[in-house]
């Protein structure tokens, strides 16, 4: 992540984005190993959390993705890769915060950013 070679997506995961320092085989590889891993890691949590609240209205694992994107984003360093939630309220919110007024016209749905 420190080299911005890997994002966070707006659906809650790493993606792997394209970076100079992977363009070695065997660095990319080990890069999309570990990135997968840590998804594995987290779709499970989403999955055990979706299930946990079954009982609540519109609990599914994409509601947990959701939330959990938005909360990464919320707490993202400085020089971090995210990309920006679609259209609708979690965009509003992130375009009326202070990051969407330091992003100005960089600030549209589904962009990748870099955290200023």
């Amino acid at each position: 992540k420190q080299t911005g070679c890997l994002g966070e997506n707006n659906r809650g995961y790493v993606e792997l984005r394209e970076c100079a320092s992977l363009k070695d085989a065997d660095k990319h590889n080990a890069a999309q190993q570990v990135l997968s891993e840590e998804n594995k890691d987290r779709k499970a949590l989403y999955k055990e959390i979706a299930r946990l609240n079954k009982d609540q209205a519109n609990v599914t694992v994409s509601t947990v993705e959701s939330v959990y994107a938005m909360q990464r984003l919320r707490r993202a360093a400085a020089g971090d890769l995210f990309q920006l939630p679609p259209a609708g309220a979690d965009f509003e919110s992130i375009k009326a915060s202070p990051l969407g007024q330091q992003l100005g016209g960089g600030c549209v749905p589904e962009a990748w950013i870099v955290i200023p």
